[in-house]
């Protein structure tokens, strides 16, 4: 279970995809079948979530690794080369911010 914390200090990947309309199910459906099939499985993965923007076209992803080292590491694999190719055939646009979370605030009961 993600854990949005200002407290535990994992690396975080905020990822902004831009595609067409017709490809925005077909980006989610992508980056969770990787996630599935050998990320998830990677040393350092904590959990990543998929946003799909009401304007049709953009795919925000919002990923936790316990170190910016285990997420280089899952880059540098076989099976993520492919991956990204394969991202990058099908969008227009994409963005990707390496941070790690500052302040938190939640309703108050």
């Amino acid at each position: 279970m993600p854990e949005i914390s200002d407290a535990n200090g994992v690396f975080t990947l905020v990822n902004v995809f831009t595609v067409a309309a017709e490809r925005q199910d077909d980006l989610i459906h992508i980056l969770s079948s990787a996630t599935d099939d050998f990320i998830s499985a990677m040393p350092g993965f904590i959990s990543t979530s998929f946003h799909k923007g009401d304007d049709g076209v953009t795919v925000v992803n919002y990923a936790q690794w316990q170190r910016k080292d285990d997420w280089q590491a899952m880059l540098a694999t076989p099976d993520a080369k492919a991956h990204v190719g394969e991202v990058q055939a099908m969008i227009e646009a994409f963005q990707s911010t390496p941070c790690r979370v500052a302040k938190v605030h939640v309703a108050s009961a």
